[in-house]
């Protein structure tokens, strides 16, 4: 699937040698599926080079990609002048499809614990039940 997007018979299998290789034919199939133009595919794909190349300098495999791995890519990128508008978001994006598919662990989710935390559990949980709100409505954004 990556040839779909990448001419360079070189480049397809440097791609496919990196740490993420084994899965970028997947994450393009998601991305022609999903109805991404052509170019754009190409540039998320050249991108997950770049984010893997980053990976294999720090000497860190696909075991360790984490949500803050992915911020120090982009804050590096960011740094240097280098980061594209939605470079961040394409990357992320990556990052769930691998998640999706078992790949890497989802973050486990933080439970506020204070009596402040609980407190908001207990009204979002009023008011799905007794006031008929979706879960979704209730939830903090941010």
């Amino acid at each position: 699937m990556l040839d779909r997007f990448i001419k360079s018979c070189d480049t397809v299998r440097r791609l496919r040698s990196g740490v993420f290789g084994a899965h970028l034919d997947s994450f393009a199939e998601h991305l022609a599926n999903r109805g991404y133009a052509a170019a754009t595919a190409r540039s998320q794909l050249t991108l997950l080079g770049r984010f893997d190349q980053w990976m294999t300098r720090r000497r860190s495999g696909l075991g360790e990609l984490n949500d803050e791995l992915v911020v120090k890519f982009v804050h590096d990128r960011t740094r240097l002048g280098k980061l594209q508008r939605g470079e961040s978001a394409a990357v992320h994006q990556f990052i769930t499809h691998l998640r999706a598919h078992s790949l890497i662990p989802s973050p486990t989710p933080v439970i506020d614990e204070t009596p402040l935390g609980r407190l908001q559990r207990q009204y979002e949980q009023y008011l799905v039940r007794e006031r008929g709100l979706a879960p979704a409505t209730t939830r903090k954004v941010g």
